[in-house]
């Protein structure tokens, strides 16, 4: 429905911006670097989770009055909704630290992720629904700055506070 658009700290870092292409997606889908195509993270397991899709919903009657009128106030209010909360679930994101002797998470701060902003659900009987939400997909990847590495993201805590971002997401509409 739109274009998907590269969003995050980590994102900036990997020189992606705007629009998604798809050979950077898949690169980072197969944990790549997208300027070089070498290893991204340190590890590289072959069950490893890519990323974490969270998902952003307006209420049926926003999603209806944006569905009748297209006014791009309301989506650009959706808009900077999600990404304000993005941005502070960024602000948490942390990865592990095992060097050392270690056994610990780091706050890192960045994140790399896809937005996705859709204006129907998926269509029933062939009738598609209007409902205005946003896919912001979370690559797992995260810079460690002291490491000076790529790692892999600890979103444990992220997912538990999910009810928290989400709070958050609608006292900013």
């Amino acid at each position: 429905e739109l274009p998907g658009r590269w969003r995050g700290e980590g994102a900036r870092r990997l020189g992606l911006t705007g629009e998604i292409g798809r050979i950077d997606w898949e690169a980072l889908c197969e944990n790549r670097d997208p300027r070089t195509g070498r290893q991204l993270t340190l590890r590289h397991n072959s069950d490893r989770t890519v990323g974490y899709d969270f998902n952003f919903h307006v209420c049926k009657s926003l999603s209806l009055l944006y569905g009748m009128t297209r006014d791009e106030r309301l989506l650009d209010a959706f808009r900077d909704a999600v990404d304000g909360t993005m941005r502070d679930m960024e602000a948490e994101m942390q990865t592990r630290v095992r060097k050392k002797g270690k056994n610990e998470n780091k706050r890192t701060g960045n994140m790399t992720w896809g937005e996705f902003i859709h204006f129907t659900s998926r269509p029933v009987d062939g009738v598609p629904d209007p409902h205005l939400h946003a896919h912001c997909f979370v690559f797992n990847v995260t810079h460690d700055e002291d490491e000076q590495a790529w790692k892999a993201g600890q979103f444990r805590d992220l997912k538990r506070d999910a009810p928290y971002f989400e709070a958050v997401f609608h006292s900013r509409l």
